[in-house]
């Protein structure tokens, strides 16, 4: 079984679970993809490098314009959970993603204005 950390650096690793909160009838954000699409997000998903040494670090993925933010459940046998943000990403994720080309220069400068995380 693989921790939170081994699947930072390998993503092929990653388990995606919806649970409860973001499922429909939950008490927190709905996750809008299918089981099958969050899984490919979460595996493309970056993590922040000055998050990378927490216990639980987060994740954070993007697709059809939106953002999504994965949280490592366990240390052990870790499976994943997220859901839609309008949370500001970490100012890294946004370079790598500018960078990869998975965002325009407009959308990189609409979601460093949000309100939230960031570095």
């Amino acid at each position: 079984m693989s921790t939170c950390q081994d699947q930072l650096l390998n993503p092929a690793l990653r388990l995606y679970e919806l649970i409860p909160k973001h499922a429909p009838g939950g008490f927190g954000t709905l996750m809008d993809l299918d089981d099958a699409t969050a899984l490919e997000v979460l595996r493309a998903a970056i993590c922040d490098p000055k998050a990378a040494d927490r216990d639980v670090p987060s994740l954070w993925g993007f697709r059809n314009s939106k953002v999504y933010r994965f949280m490592c459940d366990g240390r052990t046998a870790a499976t994943w959970h997220g859901y839609p943000t309008e949370e500001k990403p970490p100012t890294a994720v946004l370079r790598e993603w500018q960078r990869q080309g998975a965002i325009t220069a407009a959308e990189y400068n609409r979601m460093i204005r949000r309100v939230g995380r960031g570095s």
